[in-house]
């Protein structure tokens, strides 16, 4: 699970960037909220997430 995770979360981080280059915005303005119903959220932070949103069951 952990993998596809990641992988959502490099293909969004690349949207972001391609996005950001378009509008002439620096990436680095742009903050990314992770929300999970699967993950817990003290566990986001494997994934580089510092921000995240816990819907819980």
């Amino acid at each position: 699970m952990s993998d596809s995770i990641l992988h959502h979360l490099k293909d969004i981080e690349t949207r972001i960037a391609h996005a950001c280059q378009a509008a002439g915005r620096n990436p680095a303005g742009v903050r990314l909220l992770l929300a999970t119903k699967t993950v817990p959220g003290q566990d986001t932070h494997r994934f580089g997430c510092r921000l995240y949103f816990d819907r819980g069951k």
